[in-house]
């Protein structure tokens, strides 16, 4: 009876320490972490022929991303957190399973396409926010990616003054160009709190 007990003392353990997740990850790993959609920080929305896929960056995020792509850090890790105020997002938007770019989805008008082109480089943060509990948060900026149109893929960068991880983060867009009308992502504040941390 006591190594019965002992053992589901044991399993117990292992079930707390499992849902705890990991405590430090390398640069690739974090960068995984963050990316997979079981993690709770990537959520997608297929509505009609488009889809939509929101990825939460945490500080670290974009701290790894600079150790992958420079080699090296110019500052502490510790200070670029502390001044880091930002919270960002990336939106990625496809159309027909990535058979043709926004840009051109249910347009062949080169005017209209210029124009859906401007939106997307300059107007479109004007129909994107982001909520925290009763706070509402509009972007500082919102970047279209160059030089996407090999992959269909339109990828918008979308940065907000720091938002609160202690409730959940939801992140509203108002698409006004491809017919799918107000779409909502939710990041739920349990998957913000078990982020692991960096490893530098």
């Amino acid at each position: 009876m006591r190594i019965n007990k002992y053992i589901i003392f044991l399993f117990s353990i292992w079930i707390f320490i499992s849902a705890c997740g990991p405590d430090k990850l390398t640069a690739p790993e974090y960068m995984e972490w963050v990316a997979n959609p079981e993690n709770g920080l990537r959520r997608k929305q297929e509505l009609g022929m488009v889809t939509f896929i929101v990825q939460y960056k945490p500080t670290d995020y974009m701290i790894a991303k600079t150790i992958l792509k420079d080699g090296k850090l110019d500052e502490n890790p510790d200070s670029l957190r502390q001044k880091s105020t930002i919270t960002v997002f990336d939106i990625h938007i496809t159309c027909e399973s990535g058979s043709i770019h926004p840009y051109y989805y249910n347009n062949r008008n080169p005017q209209a396409i210029e124009q859906r082109q401007r939106y997307y480089h300059f107007s479109i943060q004007d129909d994107i926010y982001a909520k925290s509990g009763s706070q509402e948060f509009r972007p500082l900026y919102c970047r279209a990616e160059h030089g996407a149109l090999m992959n269909n893929t339109l990828t918008l960068e979308c940065g907000f003054e720091s938002i609160p991880t202690s409730e959940d983060i939801s992140l509203i867009i108002n698409d006004t160009q491809l017919g799918s009308g107000i779409v909502k992502f939710n990041i739920d504040k349990s998957a913000l709190s078990h982020i692991p941390t960096l490893k530098i």
